[in-house]
């Protein structure tokens, strides 16, 4: 630097500039009396003089003072002691001749010395154009959150201490990663990833996600989550084990223009603020739903960011490998493994090519044809199954040989492995020879398949065929049937309450003549008649005794009389009935048969919790629904929903995240989650998880919703619970020297941001800051320091700018809709003790979610004061809430400032 000094019009100026300032000092040169406009847009001179008027005193001259900004504090010094302290611009009369010295300051620019030559007889002229400086130039992009749940920016010092964790994976299991950890408020590690939850298979067609967590080592030793901090997922296209295509679904922060998203193989996510905005997972669209068992339900986790994996093949096995880096620095690498298998889906069928057959010489024998196939997409590598003799005396009975390969079980059985592609049915048939007249069901069930290395063991998965065996001229056939009256069912089913069932009686003559005087009788002869109903019957009188009589007359050689009758129960229970048949002339084989009605009834029973009861704005919520089947039978067809949690007083209602029934999520329509239909057991649970997220800024109260199970063949259920959200205010301040560090005797300024979060659904006012100026020790906060507090400006800012990523305010006064305050009016300040200033902010100054007030600081370090050390400068912010008065909330911020000699 050098000393340049120039002369207009009789009045010199000395100041310290830059090669910039020699160039505009020339430029005023040239202008020969100095510049015409010190404003001017070409010259642009900083400090300039010109030839002022005539003072009417010949031994005193004055100095005129121009200073931008107005809010500038100007100090002037000069001969004989002479100092005086004004804001803005002034008018210095009846000076004694000689070279004044001119400095301005000001919060947020840069300050300006300027001297001059005030001459007798004179008015000189100075003009000082002070340089902003930005406050915030940059706000740190990767950040912690500590256990108090400020964000710390990461320092260079942290990254050089490596004391960072990288965790990626698929899938969740007991003793692996605890997934739980990631959302409590002091998060400690969640562990290191299994190997095997990092190799996953899943269904063909489905979004498959994958999540990963940064965490870092702070100081007492905890794991704190990382926001900011970079992964970049990438699909190895030189795999030597993969196999047909796979691609990335979506990711977090899916937003090309940012630089984040996927691109071809490759997809760049950031960890996620869980008080910010964040990309949600993918619901169930298309066809195609989210797979999820990682045991994450909601991206709104610090740290947190994931992608999702698809292929449209129906078999798919890829590698992926995730990078973790902060500002380019890399911190962790994890592979995973991901394999899209298609799952088989069987179907059983069981025929006998006649229902009723005739003992020949004291023997009978049917064919049983066992169907099974594959309608899923994926092949089973073995399907085995079960052949059993369910109903009929197995002592009169025996089967035949035996379908290949099948190993028999006694003589009434036998089991059977075989593949089954997709696609492919497979028949088996075999025979079973009777003695001894009477009705058999035989029944097969399919006890397990497999896919690879997962084996399903489904519960009712089987079919039957019954046949009755007749032996004499006259005999008596009972059974149920199906709708079309045709089909048998055997002698037994189970239906629910209530519901009805068809059942039919035969009357057949075998024999070589009619037979005359024929008659059937129908009666209940176990289980409660008051439960047991007869809805109708189609030949002959219903009877008070649970049944029907029918005089059938004559029935011919070779004919059959049939009877049907619609029958029900309305408990739970057995009903068996009898019929029996009698006639004048013929003989009687099979003079009576009974059939069993078992009723029992599915029962569901529904739960709900929603959990946290209290739940802040931006934060989530689990709705946990159990589903339960009390009863006695398997409810069909259960479909369970739950409706998005609503303030109906303020018509606010939550945001959906995510759902979960053993993996797949739900289908979200009309504010409506609806989990995929299946099958419930009896004595079963099942549990669906919904994951709601409270709007940021959402205004307090109770947020309701309601679950609701239906079924086919059980009543509808619903439970409701709700969460509260109460009045609620974030507090988020920031401060920062821009001096750092300073010498003694010089000023340094301090920049504040009090900011009230968002998320927050409450305002507050009745503001005090305490701030401490320079204390020696960091540890209290609210005492005295040793600086000396110069200058204060107080700003409002309703719409203060943030970094998208860690939160933190990046505006300052500079922001077009900060207003600076007026001291007396919107607030007071109170200096009495050195290095301590308490500021009242007015009542009426309240501070909405989403505004902040800016404290500007020009802060002198007084003579005296020991070098080569740190002091620390704090606040501390007490207010009340808007909403509940009686809310008090307390922040505060400290700043360390080296103070050299």
């Amino acid at each position: 630097m050098k000393k340049i000094t120039h002369t207009l019009g009789g009045s010199s100026v000395s100041r310290v500039r830059g090669i910039g300032v020699i160039l505009l000092a020339l430029l005023c040169a040239f202008a020969l009396f100095g510049c015409d406009d010190c404003d001017d847009p070409v010259t642009k001179c900083t400090n300039c003089t010109t030839t002022g008027t005539v003072t009417g005193s010949a031994t005193l001259g004055d100095l005129n003072i121009q200073v931008n900004p107005a809010s500038a504090t100007v100090i002037v010094t000069g001969p004989g002691a002479f100092s005086q302290t004004f804001t803005g611009n002034h008018l210095l009369i009846d000076l004694a001749p000689g070279q004044y010295t001119v400095s301005a300051t000001a919060p947020a620019f840069v300050g300006e010395t300027a001297q001059i030559n005030v001459v007798a007889g004179h008015t000189s002229n100075l003009s000082l154009f002070l340089k902003a400086t930005t406050i915030i130039t940059e706000a740190p992009r990767v950040t912690y959150r500590d256990g108090d749940g400020n964000i710390v920016p990461i320092s260079r010092a942290d990254m050089d201490s490596g004391n960072f964790v990288f965790y990626a994976w698929l899938e969740n299991e007991p003793l692996g990663l605890n997934p739980a950890n990631l959302g409590t408020p002091a998060v400690t590690d969640p562990g290191m990833p299994l190997l095997s939850e990092q190799r996953e298979t899943a269904p063909s067609l489905t979004q498959n996600l994958a999540c990963s967590w940064v965490g870092f080592v702070d100081s007492t030793g905890v794991v704190r989550p990382v926001i900011g901090a970079d992964v970049r997922w990438e699909i190895d296209q030189t795999w030597s084990l993969r196999v047909n295509s796979m691609q990335f679904g979506t990711s977090d922060d899916n937003r090309i223009a940012f630089g984040y998203g996927i691109n071809d193989d490759q997809a760049d996510t950031r960890t996620n603020n869980a008080r910010l905005e964040a990309e949600r997972f993918p619901s169930s669209a298309g066809g195609y739903p989210l797979y999820n068992l990682t045991g994450i339900n909601t991206p709104f986790i610090d740290g947190l960011t994931w992608v999702t994996l698809f292929s449209p093949d129906a078999i798919a096995d890829g590698r992926i490998v995730a990078v973790a880096t902060i500002d380019g620095e890399e911190i962790g690498k994890q592979i995973l493994y991901k394999s899209f298998s298609p799952q088989p889906e069987l179907q059983i069928t069981k025929t006998v090519n006649t229902e009723v057959v005739n003992l020949v010489g004291g023997t009978a024998t049917v064919t049983f044809t066992v169907t099974v196939k594959n309608v899923g997409l994926g092949d089973a590598t073995n399907v085995d199954v079960r052949d059993f003799l369910a109903s009929g005396s197995a002592a009169s009975y025996a089967l035949g040989a035996l379908p290949l390969a099948a190993a028999p079980v006694g003589d009434d059985g036998f089991t059977l492995s075989f593949p089954l592609l997709a696609g492919e049915t497979k028949s088996r048939s075999f025979t079973a020879t009777v003695t001894a007249a009477g009705t058999y069901c035989n029944e097969i069930e399919v006890t397990a398949y497999s896919a690879g290395t997962k084996t399903w063991t489904p519960a009712e998965l089987n079919a039957r065929a019954c046949f009755t065996a007749l032996e004499s001229n006259l005999s008596i056939v009972k059974d149920f049937v199906a709708s079309d009256d045709t089909t048998s069912l055997g002698k037994a089913i189970t239906v629910a309450a209530n519901e009805t069932a068809r059942l039919r009686v035969r009357v057949v003559n075998n024999g070589s003549g009619s037979a005359t005087g024929v008659e059937v009788h129908d009666i209940l002869t176990s289980g409660t008649l008051a439960n047991y109903h007869v809805a109708s019957v189609s030949s002959g009188v219903i009877n008070a005794n649970g049944g029907f009589d029918y005089v059938i007359g004559n029935l011919a050689a070779g004919a059959t009389a049939t009877m049907f009758l619609t029958v029900s129960g309305s408990a739970d229970g057995v009903y068996c009935d009898t019929a029996t048949v009698s006639a004048t002339s013929g003989t009687i084989g099979i003079g009576s048969d009974s059939a069993c009605l078992t009723v029992a009834t599915p029962n569901l029973t529904i739960t709900k919790v929603d959990a946290p009861a209290s739940v802040l704005p931006g934060s989530s919520y689990t709705s946990t629904i159990v589903v339960s089947n009390t009863g006695t039978s398997t409810a069909k067809n259960v479909v369970i929903s739950d409706t998005l949690g609503l303030n109906a007083l303020a018509n606010v209602r939550a945001i959906y995240v995510s759902s979960s029934l053993a993996g797949l999520s739900g289908t979200v329509a009309g504010n409506t989650v609806t989990a995929n239909t299946f099958d419930l057991l009896a004595g079963e649970s099942v549990t669906f998880l919904v994951v709601s997220r409270i709007p940021l800024g959402a205004v307090h109260g109770t947020y309701c919703n309601t679950a609701t199970v239906t079924s086919t063949n059980a009543a509808t259920k619903q439970a409701s619970d709700c969460v509260d959200v109460p009045a609620f205010s974030a507090l988020q301040t920031q401060l920062v020297d821009l001096q750092d560090p300073v010498g003694v005797g010089t000023n340094l300024t301090y920049f504040s941001v009090l900011y009230v979060e968002a998320l927050s659904n409450e305002g507050v006012n009745n503001s005090v800051l305490t701030y401490s100026f320079g204390l020696v020790s960091p540890l209290v906060l609210g005492i005295p320091g040793v600086f000396d507090e110069v200058a204060t400006q107080v700003y409002l800012d309703s719409a203060p700018v943030r970094d998208p990523n860690t939160g933190l305010v990046i505006s300052d006064m500079a922001n077009p809709t900060a207003v600076l305050l007026t001291l007396g009016t919107d607030y007071t300040l109170n200096n009495n003790t050195s290095g301590l200033q308490i500021i009242t902010m007015a009542t009426g100054v309240a501070l909405q979610p989403g505004t902040a007030l800016y404290v500007a600081h020009t802060i002198n370090v007084p003579a005296g004061t020991p070098t080569n050390r740190l002091y620390t400068t704090s606040f501390i912010w007490e207010s009340n809430g808007l909403v509940v008065p009686a809310h008090t909330y307390e922040a505060s911020a400290s700043e360390p400032t080296t103070v050299l000699p």
